[in-house]
């Protein structure tokens, strides 16, 4: 059973050495909890400060989108959920419908952070977040289907709704999310992590089709390899409180919301960084 680490440290009070040493429990986990965090805007803005190349929706956003931004944080924390602002603004993820498995930024990996942290600011009960490894899940996978994936390249899709009332059925009965493919772009279904460790990048929901590879046949491996990556034991499922930290690798893994009817009550913040330069790994 995949069960990320909980590390009970005070954030605010967060050294760089254990930035670090936080780094390296993500780079082999996937995932790390906080509990009980209690910061101020600025207590966050300075930890995630302490990671590398801090992203800011400021520079490259059209207006409509900065308005997803917590107010003094210069873009660099968005806000999730459906509950307004004081401009009457929701956040990101602002449906109630379960959204799907999947992993921010799917494009030109090369060129986007890996790391999301999310933190509960209010109105987070009875709701849940899943995440699974697949790290684990290419541990177990056949040797067949190692040397079939790593001889794979993903073509992505862009314009994807992952709202799953939003998804088409095939002529097998299989529900896909909407999306044209994204051109001139493809990446390697098997990676590595910071700390050398193989493992797959399978974000099932995004993946087009595979280079060379017809819809249907590459919807077929994308079917049966999903089935085996979202088994139960690869999965954790957090119940939030506030308080709530989360930091993941968004590339070593995947995450999906619960249908969340009391949506327009509920507020996380969302920054996104990469590994810290002085890393020990």
């Amino acid at each position: 059973m995949f069960s990320p680490p909980i590390v009970d440290i005070d954030l605010s009070q967060a050294t760089q050495t254990d930035i670090d040493h936080i780094a390296n429990l993500i780079a082999q986990h996937t995932l790390v909890i906080f509990k009980n965090q209690n910061l101020t805007l600025e207590q966050e803005i300075a930890f995630n400060d302490k990671f590398k190349n801090v992203g800011s929706i400021v520079s490259h956003c059209e207006d409509s989108f900065k308005k997803l931004s917590v107010p003094g944080s210069n873009g660099k924390i968005l806000r999730v959920g459906g509950l307004p602002n004081q401009d009457g603004n929701h956040g990101i993820a602002e449906h109630a419908d379960e959204m799907a498995w999947h992993h921010d930024f799917h494009w030109n990996l090369e060129q986007k952070v890996c790391l999301i942290m999310l933190r509960a600011i209010t109105g987070v009960e009875n709701s849940k977040t899943s995440w699974l490894n697949n790290i684990m899940s290419y541990i177990d996978l056949s040797q067949e289907d190692k040397e079939l994936l790593g001889s794979l390249k993903a073509v992505m899709k862009r314009y994807i709704y992952l709202n799953i009332t939003s998804f088409e059925e095939d002529d097998k009965g299989r529900r896909w999310a909407t999306g044209e493919e994204y051109p001139d772009y493809a990446c390697d279904v098997i990676r590595e992590t910071p700390l050398g460790e193989k493992h797959l990048y399978f974000p099932f929901h995004q993946i087009h089709r595979f280079e060379g590879m017809s819809l249907e046949d590459s919807r077929d491996i994308l079917e049966r390899i999903s089935k085996h990556i979202i088994q139960e034991k690869y999965v954790y499922h957090h119940e939030w409180e506030v308080g709530d930290v989360t930091i993941c690798d968004n590339r070593t893994g995947l995450h999906m919301r619960h249908e969340c009817p009391h949506i327009s009550m509920r507020l996380l913040h969302r920054a996104m960084f990469d590994y810290p330069e002085r890393k020990n790994v």
